[in-house]
């Protein structure tokens, strides 16, 4: 099932890559300072967060079940130049992810794939409460 997951992952990620340039009325963020990104929830219930700080630093959890516990926390550094952004571990032990935002006009994804190709993971941008209309 896993090895389903990443070939769907890989597929999309190759069909999004191919797709238009135009910048033009795009969603593509200019930064990433102070949002979060999370991805979709997987079978077990597990869902990552990276959070994006002012200074150059993320932060990567693993939920379990919506936030109710988390089940591991990494820190990084980040370089973004829009679309492509690059996390590097401040922990020998975690991997480094190199990716890109992606935008279809009406939301941004980001895709990102570790550097041994191992892990690929697409993220939606959380959107603060306080940016609606709907509270």
């Amino acid at each position: 099932m896993k090895q389903l997951f990443i070939f769907m992952a890989a597929i999309l990620t190759l069909s999004a890559l191919t797709a238009c340039n135009d910048d033009k009325g795009s969603d593509i963020p200019r930064s990433l300072d102070n949002s979060v990104w999370v991805s979709a929830p997987d079978e077990q219930g597990e869902q990552i967060q990276i959070l994006f700080s002012s200074t150059g630093e993320a932060t990567y959890n693993v939920w379990l079940n919506g936030k109710q516990e988390i089940t591991s926390e990494a820190n990084y550094t980040y370089s973004y130049s829009r679309p492509n952004i690059k996390l590097t571990p401040k922990q020998a032990d975690m991997p480094t992810f190199t990716g890109r935002i992606i935008s279809n006009g009406t939301y941004s994804t980001m895709h990102l794939t570790s550097t041994d190709g191992a892990t690929m993971i697409v993220l939606t941008h959380q959107i603060d409460k306080s940016d609606t209309i709907w509270q």
